[in-house]
């Protein structure tokens, strides 16, 4: 009899039906169980091992970096498509496994058999003023066991080059800035460049990788940062503690890049680093002074205990509001899911999604009646509002200029901010579309920002939190040294 049958026979009153039908009920569970329980330990083992076999081949297929060199700067195989022997003219890098060879610095590329012919030392090629060759500098292992990374340890100027015109670059990068972006940026500079030239900030501090400064003032370098608003913020903290300033340029990895607009270095960076337009743009750059602003935060006591106050650092702009609510949304939903996915049109699809949700719930409705605003010990009255922003720079929200010249001029070196508001989320999408503007409210030097009984979302040069009942102080801290594109006028 087969198991449809018998199940069919079950359901007959005439033999017990019922009866048996429970026993088959019963057997199937216990075999469904029963299997599951047999093959759940073989599946982890084999998940196990499959997870281990990926993470083994991730590390071998990895491309290599090129860590430090000593005498010889050749470089086998892995040539760029299309590349031409330096001897005879001809195309190389072709043929099947690691063969020919390229420098790892001037980027000579050459034939085995052509390679015999090569006389005298690497120039370091046309951008030979941005690279520390590895016979001018000692270098030395910090961090962890699994994130080591090199820092100078010793320095001294090439003999054979121009003393005055070389300036080597460093360069600053977030490998989690703009989803693969920022790894990519971060393998191309290490291929151009001497690994001490290039700090991962997620594996080492920037103040420990450019300790050397202070050792050797005589050592004139240049920056970049490499990374969104918030990661420019924190390399600017450590910059500042250094004995001297340094000039320092943006390449934006970031959503809105509002700080890369003002300096002139675009909206955002696609594709594939060009080294050699870069190195032509900073040669070509002009240093400006920039404001920098100590945000403190005070918490008010609640049932007899006081939080522990904060303090944070503010180049481009503090927000309490909408555009914050909105903001440490996107944020919560990112972080979640950057497992899976991360992108920089994954974060303007969510900027979008919330800032759409907020013109229908009004999340930051009545934003007048929670706060009080101080600037330069003068109380502002505030219209019927949901956001207000304390602006440093010209542009705001993915390059919206919101400020309407109703004081003195706006400047980023004039130890002054600007405080406007918004109506809604609304009239943030008009201003983006450029059909309308903020309302501007003061210009001063220092601010004073009453909190009180509501817990409100605020957000700091793009990191956004809650905010408790409180006051938040914001005062002149310093002015950082910043390139900016010589087609670029700051205001």
């Amino acid at each position: 009899m087969t198991f449809v049958e018998n199940v069919s026979r079950s359901k007959g009153p005439e033999d017990g039906g019922d009866h048996i039908g429970a026993e088959l009920e019963i057997n199937f569970d216990w075999a469904l169980l029963l299997f599951f329980d047999t093959m759940i330990w073989p599946l982890l083992v084999i998940s196990v091992f499959l997870l281990t076999v990926v993470q083994i081949l991730r590390k071998v297929l990895r491309p290599k970096i090129v860590e430090y060199y000593t005498q010889d700067f050749d470089v086998r195989g892995n040539l760029p498509s299309c590349s031409v022997c330096g001897v005879c003219d001809e195309e190389c890098g072709d043929g099947v496994g690691l063969v020919d060879s390229r420098c790892a610095f001037c980027q000579f590329t050459v034939h085995t058999r052509c390679r015999q012919q090569v006389n005298g030392r690497c120039t370091m090629g046309a951008n030979w003023d941005f690279i520390v060759p590895p016979t001018c500098v000692t270098v030395r292992k910090v961090g962890s066991r699994r994130n080591k990374q090199l820092i100078v340890d010793t320095i001294c100027r090439p003999s054979n080059v121009d003393n005055s015109s070389w300036k080597p670059l460093f360069v600053i990068v977030n490998p989690k800035s703009g989803g693969a972006q920022g790894f990519t940026t971060l393998q191309t500079f290490r291929k151009l460049l001497h690994p001490v030239q290039v700090i991962n900030i997620q594996h080492i501090g920037v103040g420990t990788a450019l300790r050397w400064i202070n050792t050797y003032p005589e050592i004139e370098c240049r920056i970049i940062i490499a990374g969104g608003d918030g990661t420019i913020s924190l390399a600017l903290d450590a910059i500042s503690q250094l004995q001297r300033k340094l000039p320092v340029a943006v390449l934006p990895l970031g959503t809105g890049n509002d700080l890369s607009r003002t300096l002139g270095w675009g909206s955002g960076h696609e594709g594939s680093v060009d080294f050699f337009e870069i190195c032509r743009d900073m040669r070509s750059a002009k240093t400006v002074k920039l404001d920098r602003w100590t945000v403190d935060i005070i918490h008010k006591r609640q049932l007899g205990v006081r939080a522990k106050n904060k303090r944070f650092s503010m180049v481009n702009y503090v927000s309490v509001g909408v555009d914050a609510c909105v903001t440490y949304s996107m944020q919560s939903t990112r972080d979640s899911i950057r497992r899976i996915v991360s992108s920089r049109f994954l974060n303007k699809f969510l900027f979008f999604t919330f800032g759409t949700k907020d013109v229908l719930e009004h999340a930051c409705a009545n934003l007048d009646q929670e706060i009080e605003l101080t600037v330069d010990g003068i109380v502002i009255p505030l219209p019927r509002i949901e956001g207000l922003t304390v602006l440093n720079i010209p542009f705001w929200g993915a390059g919206v200029r919101p400020w309407v010249d109703l004081f003195s001029p706006q400047a980023i070196d004039d130890r002054k901010f600007e405080v406007f508001a918004v109506r809604s989320s609304f009239h943030i999408a008009q201003m983006q579309m450029g059909v309308s503007q903020g309302i501007s409210l003061a210009q001063g030097s220092t601010l004073k920002l009453r909190i009180f009984g509501a817990t409100l979302p605020v957000q700091c040069d793009g990191e956004a939190w809650l905010q408790p009942p409180g006051v938040i102080h914001i005062t002149h801290k310093d002015q950082a040294l910043m390139l900016v594109h010589e087609n670029v006028h700051c205001d």
